[in-house]
C-alpha cells in the first residue's frame, strides 16, 4: 500500500541524514517496528533497541 511506501522512504530518508551520527530514532508503531525488522534483517541496520520516554515509545537504531 501506498501508506507503507511513504513511510519506508520516510525512514530511509532518515537513516541516510543520520548516517553522521550513527543512530536513528523514531516513535515506535507496529509499521515502524515492522519496517525496522526488514531494515535489519536486510543489512541495512546493525542493531535496533526500544526506548520509553514517559508514556512513548521509541526504536532507536544503531547505524
Amino acid at each position: 500500500s501506498g501508506d507503507v511506501a511513504s513511510l519506508a522512504e520516510v525512514y530511509c530518508s532518515l537513516i541516510i541524514r543520520a548516517s553522521q551520527k550513527g543512530t536513528v530514532r523514531v516513535v515506535s508503531t507496529n509499521i515502524t517496528e515492522n519496517i525496522v525488522k526488514i531494515l535489519l534483517r536486510e543489512g541495512f541496520i546493525e542493531s535496533v533497541r526500544k526506548h520509553q520516554e514517559r508514556n512513548r515509545y521509541f526504536l532507536v537504531s544503531t547505524l
